[in-house]
């Protein structure tokens, strides 16, 4: 994996994790499928930091832990 693809990867990935997160905080009550799709959105983000774990792996690096 080459610099330019991370750098454009990371910027997608942040973009969308922006988005999912103004979608769910848009409203002040969640009906049943809101906490679905926040549900949903969880495990998106969970692929997300997997996908680079494995990314910065390659790069010989490791993501910060929480």
């Amino acid at each position: 994996m080459d610099n330019k693809y991370i750098s454009e990867r990371v910027s997608s990935i942040r973009q969308e994790i922006e988005d999912l997160n103004e979608k769910y905080r848009a409203h002040n009550e969640h009906a049943v499928i809101e906490k679905s799709a926040h549900q949903n959105r969880e495990l998106r983000l969970s692929q997300i930091k997997q996908e680079l774990a494995i990314m910065l792996k390659g790069c010989g690096l490791q993501l910060p832990t929480p």
